[in-house]
């Protein structure tokens, strides 16, 4: 049974380590930054397997190497270089001022979004009996 069990494990472990292999391959060849949580998650695997299994370690850590001198902002640029004048940098950064303005405002309503659905999740799971009165709204 002993035999079994750990045969299995070790199988899953190794088709785990060729999903990691894979989603390296992959992400490298798309050119996506290789991180382990990209990794991971491409791989459909835990980060802990990856921490605890030096294989897959060593070619998330070896991939990363590599990936970063294939970025195109490590690229040499070519052409002449021309600067942007003032004025342009100052449209391009209240431009960039406001869509941050913009997606705050988003983040914000989002997040209060997120509070009063996961409050009414917990109500649903967690109702009140008939004959108890909420003293208080509930915690989560």
């Amino acid at each position: 049974m002993k035999d079994a069990l750990a045969q299995a494990a070790a199988d899953r472990s190794k088709r785990s380590l060729e999903r990691v292999n894979r989603a390296v391959a992959a992400m490298d060849s798309r050119g996506i930054k290789i991180s382990l949580r990209a990794v991971a998650a491409e791989a459909g695997v835990s980060r802990n397997f990856i921490y605890t299994t030096p294989e897959a370690l060593e070619r998330v850590k070896s991939a990363r190497g590599r990936s970063e001198g294939n970025r195109v902002s490590n690229l040499p640029k070519v052409g002449p270089q021309r600067g942007s004048s003032d004025e342009s940098i100052r449209m391009r950064l209240a431009a960039a001022l406001a869509e941050i303005d913009e997606l705050k405002r988003e983040v914000k309503r989002l997040s209060d979004k997120n509070t009063d659905l996961v409050a009414e999740v917990i109500n649903l799971q967690n109702p009140l009996p008939k004959n108890v009165s909420p003293m208080r709204r509930r915690r989560f």
